[in-house]
């Protein structure tokens, strides 16, 4: 990662267990700062009513892919500590994916 990537985690935790959380891997792009990948658990209308876990892949050259990842009852903690360390691991990939992907 350069001075031109970021990523901004954050969550809530109610008795130890974390019931909400955001992992945004943004970077500056074409001078403007982009967002690459998302993982949270926000609600979305129809899409996720219950606010589960899911993943936002963005593009440069097309609409967004939204994935839900979770189901009713999962550990967020796990989800959490998996995908902030995936993403800072993969994060030249997930750009790459991001300015090459058709």
């Amino acid at each position: 990662m350069t001075e031109d990537d970021k990523i901004c985690a954050d969550f809530r935790m109610v008795g130890g267990k974390i019931i909400s959380f955001s992992i945004h891997y943004i970077s500056k792009i074409d001078k403007k700062w982009r967002d690459v990948i998302r993982v949270d658990t926000a609600k979305h209308g129809d899409k996720n009513k219950e606010g589960l876990a899911h993943v936002h892949h963005f593009y440069k050259k097309k609409s967004e892919w939204y994935q839900l990842l979770s189901q009713k009852h999962d550990d967020f903690n796990i989800l959490y500590e998996q995908w902030l360390v995936n993403i800072i691991k993969r994060a030249k990939h997930y750009k790459r994916n991001y300015l090459y992907n058709k």
